[in-house]
């Protein structure tokens, strides 16, 4: 039985097997010739073939049409298994070839996009396993120059500015709005701007310079002719400004996103003209003739904020 086996499986062809296929669809030599391409007698000579292989008849011709036999059924069976195998192995190698390789290198420095950052990463790997997510967080001047040096492929940041210089293309996703947390209350940047004399002596914990909620605030300080307070802690980890603010006391400016309890928030509303505190989030790349297909894609999956 062995013996035999590998002698089936040595000389029994694909092509034998479409042959019986199209047989039992036609029951006919000359229909099956037509279709191809070839002549009756060559079908005949390949039927021939196939059942001596087999050792086994698979037709009975009566009357110039073909009658499968009950083998005939069997060798179909394993014939489509083969064929649905071959197929599915095709699409295996189209879907691998379609798949992108190499790497994105991502930029990130806006709390306010941590968690769609997540959601993005996750569905780029669900829908591209082989392509590289390289995440990088750091202050917003290094990463800007970053992107333009090409050492990274886009970012996702506050867009304060960032389009200046006309480098890079940008999109904005989302506003957020900053606040002032100071003697156990939220308070709109402008209410504490109208009261600042009350304030300036206070010790700040506020962002390090080149940050964007910073920069913004050192921005309206100017417009209003308010000078920058001069105690200061200045912070570039974001994760540190909840226990720093409770250990030392200070008036911390702090954006929306990074309030635990949202039941404490106050009725937002624009202050004096110019005040409106707010941050506009967004992705930046590099303008390039032809970005590559990796970053196309990253591109086409991070312009819109996932649905919570």
């Amino acid at each position: 039985m062995a013996g035999r086996n590998i002698s089936l499986h040595r000389r029994l062809k694909l092509r034998h097997l479409h042959l019986l296929d199209m047989l039992n669809a036609t029951r006919s030599m000359r229909l099956t010739a037509d279709r191809l391409g070839i002549s009756p007698a060559a079908v005949s000579k390949s039927c021939l073939e196939i059942e001596g292989i087999l050792g086994k008849r698979l037709f009975d011709r009566v009357q110039g049409r073909l009658e499968p036999l009950p083998g005939l059924e069997r060798v179909l069976i394993a014939a489509r298994r083969i064929d649905n195998e071959l197929t599915a192995l095709g699409e295996d190698f189209a879907r691998e070839a379609a798949l992108l390789h190499g790497s994105v290198r991502i930029g990130f420095q806006a709390p306010m996009l941590e968690r769609p950052l997540v959601s993005w990463l996750a569905r780029m790997k669900r829908e591209q396993p082989f392509l590289t997510l390289r995440i990088e967080y750091g202050m917003r001047g290094r990463l800007l120059e970053d992107l333009r040096a090409g050492r990274l492929d886009l970012v996702a940041i506050n867009l304060l500015g960032v389009d200046e210089r006309g480098d890079f293309e940008t999109r904005s996703l989302c506003l957020e709005h900053c606040l002032v947390h100071v003697d156990g209350v939220l308070s709109p940047v402008s209410s504490i701007l109208d009261r600042w004399d009350r304030f300036v002596d206070r010790l700040w914990l506020l962002p390090v310079k080149g940050m964007a909620m910073r920069d913004m605030f050192e921005a309206v300080l100017s417009r209003r002719r308010l000078s920058m307070p001069d105690r200061l802690i200045e912070l570039a980890v974001p994760t540190l400004l909840g226990q720093i603010h409770a250990a030392c006391d200070a008036a911390t400016l702090i954006p929306v996103s990074m309030v635990s309890d949202p039941e404490t928030l106050p009725f937002l509303e624009g202050g004096s003209p110019g005040d409106a505190f707010y941050m506009e989030h967004g992705i930046a790349w590099a303008r390039r003739p032809r970005p590559s297909a990796q970053l196309r894609y990253a591109l086409d999956v991070m312009s819109t904020l996932p649905c919570s």
